[in-house]
């Protein structure tokens, strides 16, 4: 029996070796509470987290996949900070992954709107020696006030599990995201400035607030400026295949102007119309996560 248990032991170092050889400067292996809930509330950067098991036959199908995706972003110094994390439920399933319906699940959490303070640095986690990491891994399992996550900043991915698909999926998120966020900063300030790629976009989202949001009093009156802006969108999906090159392009812009003011609507009712049934008054928290 004895050897039973240290045969186990043996395999699970070399196991949680191999792991941290494993990691890249984007691609981590979680080993720790701490490290998983400090990567997942960081402000400055997104994260893309894979839940698996090792008894998965899905999971293993995915493992190359997800590698894949991570050095696509690696290198790629135009895309934002994004880190990618491996969480072995098999070793977090009554903590981290105590909630996921199956596996594997792959989620995409949007930075935090403020730093959640950690007494560790930066650099902790990599120097670490393999049975330091164990000795953290087993203290992990007493709670901690700082392991929590906010679930409105989590996108779960319910797609085809190919390259293509997931990459298009991040970048989705990430720019539904930055939208969002563009779109609160001209809900919380009047005098903010439009610049950098979005600036077109923005400066019509300003007028739109300036000269239409800010006349409707009620719900009812937003209800009606929405129904009217998307039978517009659909009108013009509908008469795009009729155009030719240069037109569709037109129609186009029109349309990524209509649906970003079909975003400043669903904001605009979260942060100002319903503003007298919430309490919270923090229009960082509110971000949607449908896209």
């Amino acid at each position: 029996m004895k050897l039973i248990y240290f045969t186990s032991f043996i395999v699970s170092l070399i196991s949680l070796a191999s792991l941290a050889v494993a990691n890249t400067k984007n691609h981590e292996t979680v080993l720790s509470l701490d490290q998983f809930y400090d990567a997942c509330n960081s402000n400055s950067s997104y994260t893309v987290v894979k839940y698996f098991t090792t008894w998965c036959s899905h999971c293993k199908k995915l493992a190359p996949v997800f590698d894949e995706l991570s050095e696509i972003y690696l290198n790629d110094e135009t895309s934002p900070n994004i880190k990618f994390l491996d969480v072995d439920c098999d070793m977090f399933g009554s903590t981290i992954c105590a909630k996921l319906p199956g596996f594997p699940v792959v989620q995409v959490i949007k930075p935090a709107s403020s730093v959640i303070q950690s007494n560790k640095s930066p650099n902790e986690y990599e120097n670490r020696s393999i049975f330091k990491r164990i000795l953290d891994f087993v203290t992990s399992r007493f709670e901690n006030p700082k392991w929590t996550l906010d679930e409105k900043r989590v996108v779960e991915f319910r797609g085809r599990r190919d390259l293509e698909t997931m990459n298009k999926f991040v970048n989705q998120v990430i720019l539904k995201h930055n939208q969002d966020t563009l779109i609160l900063n001209l809900l919380k300030d009047s005098e903010f400035k439009c610049e950098g790629e979005r600036v077109i976009l923005c400066k019509e989202g300003k007028k739109y607030l300036n000269e239409k949001l800010v006349n409707l009093n009620n719900l009812e009156e937003l209800l009606k400026e929405r129904k009217k802006l998307e039978n517009v969108y659909r009108n013009n999906i509908e008469s795009i295949e009729k155009k030719n090159e240069e037109e569709a392009k037109d129609i186009i812009s029109v349309l990524e102007k209509i649906s970003f003011k079909l975003s400043m609507i669903d904001l605009y009712e979260d942060t100002v119309i319903r503003e007298d049934t919430k309490d919270d008054g923090d229009f960082a928290d509110i971000v949607h996560d449908e896209f």
